[in-house]
């Protein structure tokens, strides 16, 4: 629903701008994080990750899971957060999966992605994307989470996107 107001019209406007706004802070904010928090990652990500806090996984280039599926494990700890960044592109090949193990949540996870994100065809994938540029989500591809482009456009293919329990 559409509203004129004194400032201009405000509604499903007024939310995107809202929701623009909110993303690049986010963006700010994920980039600022302090590095003696944080663990370098390799560029090819395949191997299970436990989080009995807080933690954030930092790539200095871009980052693929593509040699096999990515566990995230909260170790027992439903309120674990798992923050990814990385300074240029996030991909996944067709088929991978992030499998959520021992209370990991998907609306505990933030990809904060330098540039792009492609989600290969039929890939399972968990948690709230930011990319800075565009995010693809190839045929088939599931998202139990959100995409969030804030400069170019979230390509959708035939996929499956669920908004993730609190």
């Amino acid at each position: 629903m559409l509203e004129k107001s004194s400032g201009g019209i405000r509604g499903f406007h007024g939310s995107l701008t809202a929701a623009f706004v909110a993303l690049s802070v986010v963006t700010v904010s994920g980039a600022a994080r302090a590095e003696d928090v944080s663990f370098k990652m390799e560029p090819s990500l395949a191997v299970p990750l436990s989080a009995p806090q807080s933690r954030l996984y930092k790539s200095t280039t871009s980052l693929a899971i593509s040699s096999g599926d990515l566990t995230l494990d909260a170790q027992g700890d439903g309120n674990a957060i798992f923050i990814f960044q990385m300074a240029s592109t996030l991909t996944t090949t067709a088929g991978r999966q992030i499998v959520l193990t021992n209370g990991a949540q998907a609306a505990n996870i933030f990809w904060q992605v330098g540039t792009s994100a492609t989600i290969g065809t039929t890939s399972v994938f968990q948690g709230t994307i930011l990319a800075d540029q565009a995010i693809t989500l190839q045929t088939g591809a599931q998202l139990n989470g959100r995409a969030l482009a804030r400069i170019a456009a979230v390509s959708l293919d035939a996929n499956t996107i669920v908004k993730p329990a609190p």
